[in-house]
């Protein structure tokens, strides 16, 4: 196995894996499964779900997403503006009954 290393602010890297993560584990589906992947250039997280979300509202500060959400609705879009920071992209994607949050680093 390769090590892999980032350039970046390593509080504000650390703070969107926690928002990622915790989005994933506080909206995964009853049984539901967590993925996390790590590669070169993207990191990438998904959790089983029943419906794609938003896009709209995806990364709008404050939107909750869903009813049962005891979030801020701030996750989503601080982890918008740290990749900003970083001049990373990130995307999300609904297959196969997962969503997925992917950052290209």
């Amino acid at each position: 196995m390769s090590d892999i290393k980032v350039n970046g602010n390593s509080s504000l890297t650390e703070i969107m894996i926690n928002n990622l993560i915790i989005n994933a584990i506080r909206h995964t589906v009853p049984d539901g499964s967590i993925s996390i992947q790590l590669s070169d250039s993207v990191f990438e997280i998904s959790n089983s779900g029943t419906q794609q979300l938003d896009e709209t509202l995806l990364f709008k500060r404050f939107s909750k997403l869903s009813a049962d959400s005891n979030g801020s609705g701030l996750g989503l879009s601080i982890i918008q503006e740290i990749c900003k920071f970083h001049h990373w992209t990130i995307s999300y994607r609904f297959e196969n009954g997962y969503h997925t949050f992917s950052v290209r680093l």
